[in-house]
């Protein structure tokens, strides 16, 4: 092989490398219905607080209606390995944290499965005293892998039932709405009305995206 072409070979070779790195670091947005802004705080009733034109599910004891968990579903078009959870938690009262959790679906679309594919236990929330403050961003540990055409259920679950804990899980107003659903502390049931905020993110796994290096030979 003459210099040139060894050049050229090696000019590929570092291209290659370049372009699978950067497809492979690059997040994707999986499902986003995080409001843009937020509102002024007010009472709302029925287990829920309003924020200005936003509102937000309480998720904890007596307080809260019994709603001692919250979930959300949302749909991966492509095969991905999930990287970042978004959501817009508070605490308004009672323990600041709760545990989030990623679901399959039970089969029926209108429910959690019993398969937990990765949990996190929060840190302190935001205070709920008006605004909501920043989302809470949950990484991926585990290497969670998301099928391409499955149903996925996001949870909120309450870090302490007493009557007085209460998480609150902003709605999204954004029109980009998913299937809801509460639990009692036995079983799941769905719900109507607006639905929790949130964003899951990930890279197209590489069994399923060719290598840019491939296309090179």
């Amino acid at each position: 092989m003459s210099i040139q072409g060894k050049i050229l070979f090696w000019i590929l070779i570092v291209l290659g490398g370049v372009l699978g790195f950067s497809c492979i670091a690059e997040a994707d947005t999986i499902f986003n219905n995080l409001p843009a802004a937020n509102g002024v705080v007010a009472v709302c009733g029925n287990g829920q607080f309003c924020l200005g034109q936003e509102s937000a599910i309480c998720v904890g004891g007596q307080d809260c209606l019994g709603q001692q968990g919250v979930a959300a579903r949302f749909a991966s078009l492509n095969t991905y390995n999930l990287t970042e959870i978004d959501l817009a938690l508070a605490n308004s009262q009672g323990t600041n944290s709760a545990t989030v959790e990623i679901l399959d679906d039970d089969g029926s679309g209108t429910h959690p499965g019993a398969t937990v594919l990765e949990s996190w236990v929060t840190g302190a929330l935001p205070h709920f005293n008006g605004t909501l403050g920043q989302n809470t961003i949950l990484t991926d540990q585990t290497g969670v892998v998301l099928t391409a055409g499955a149903t996925y259920w996001i949870a909120v679950l309450a870090a302490d039932n007493t009557f007085s804990d209460n998480d609150e899980w902003l709605f999204s107003q954004d029109g980009v709405n998913t299937a809801q659903a509460t639990f009692d502390g036995s079983h799941w049931a769905p719900v109507g009305g607006p639905h929790p905020a949130f964003a899951v993110e990930g890279t197209q796994n590489e069994t399923s995206v060719p290598e840019p290096g491939s296309l090179l030979l």
